[in-house]
This record gives structure tokens, sequence and C-alpha cells, in this order.
């Protein structure tokens, strides 16, 4: 996607993009899929960053959230150079689940292509740190498809924040809220 175009080409692409990775005719191809190209430009920009030389070789981290999440986790999984990621919300984990009755939050109709970009399956190929945070009210991410991305990361350097009464876009005031890691559950909830 050009910078520096007019408002028409903007426009134009605002249009174009509507409804992307909710088009069930192309996800049903993993390489039409709007996740291709998603997850390849993830790949390219871990790759543009490696070689700078601001980076000191030894620590690189793939962070985000909802989307940026989703993509974190595609990062993680499929760069093992990645030594950390701090995830909160991530989207489209878990598309199967909503032919299992789970909540469907934003995920598009499952298709088996999908698969292929699910982050629960990335999740068990993550070599570095990860700290997830999973909202209970979050009806965009269910923190059920969450749940599954972080029981499926292999090694024991790994953790996941829940809160209750925090939504996607809404963080509740005194939340109750844990900390969950292989070995304990900490209540770190805001005590006031």
């Amino acid at each position: 996607m050009e910078l520096g175009k007019d408002d028409e080409c903007y426009n134009q692409l605002q249009k174009d993009l509507s409804g992307y990775c909710f088009k069930n005719e192309e996800n049903a191809n993993r390489e039409k899929t709007y996740y291709y190209g998603m997850a390849l430009r993830v790949m390219r920009a871990l790759q543009y960053v490696k070689p700078l030389p601001e980076w000191n070789g030894k620590d690189i981290q793939s962070t985000g959230g909802s989307q940026g999440g989703l993509q974190g986790l595609w990062g993680a999984g499929l760069d093992t150079d990645v030594t950390s990621s701090d995830i909160w919300s991530p989207w489209s984990c878990d598309f199967g689940g909503i032919t299992l009755g789970r909540l469907r939050g934003g995920r598009p109709d499952y298709n088996e292509a999908l698969n292929y970009f699910d982050p629960v399956f990335h999740a068990k190929r993550i070599k570095g740190k990860v700290h997830l945070i999973a909202n209970y009210g979050d009806y965009t991410c269910p923190p059920s498809g969450v749940w599954i991305v972080y029981n499926n990361i292999p090694q024991e350097n790994k953790s996941m924040e829940v809160k209750q009464g925090c939504t996607h876009g809404f963080e509740m005031k005194h939340c109750m809220q844990y900390v969950i890691t292989p070995n304990e559950i900490k209540d770190v909830g805001d005590k006031k």
C-alpha cells in the first residue's frame, strides 16, 4: 500500500478492503485470504529489522494487541529469533471454535484453510518468553481462544493476565486481575 497517493486512491483502497479477512471465497484458499499477506508482512518486517545496526543480534520482541496481537503471535511462532512477546487480546484465535459453540467474536466463518493462520497452532512453535492478556468481557477477541494459545505454548516461560469486567476496548477500574503461570496464580488486582 503505497504512501503519498491522492485521496481518491485511499478512498478506493478503503472500499477494496471493506470486510477484509471476512470474505468466505478468499478464506477458502490460504494463499488468497487477506491473512496470507498480513503474515508475509510480519515476516518481512522481522527480516528488515534484523540486519539493522541498532539490533543487538540477540533480543527481539514481537508484540501487539488485537490484530497486532495476532501478528505478534505469528512473529513469535514463525521466527526463532523472537525472544519475547507481550500480546493483549489477540484477534482470530481458535477459528474452529465457532463450530464447537464457542463465542464467535470478531472471527470470520470457519474454513479449514484458515487453520494455517490460527495462532493456536503457531503457539506450539514459540520459543521466546510470552505474556498474554485476556479480558473476560471481550466479545471481539474471546478469552477462550487466548487460553488455548497459552496452553499450546510448549515452554515454561509464559504467563497470562486475566481481567474480570474488562472488554476489548474498556478496562474497569479496580478490576479483579490475576496472572497465571505454569507454577502459580497470583492476584494482582488493584486493592484500592
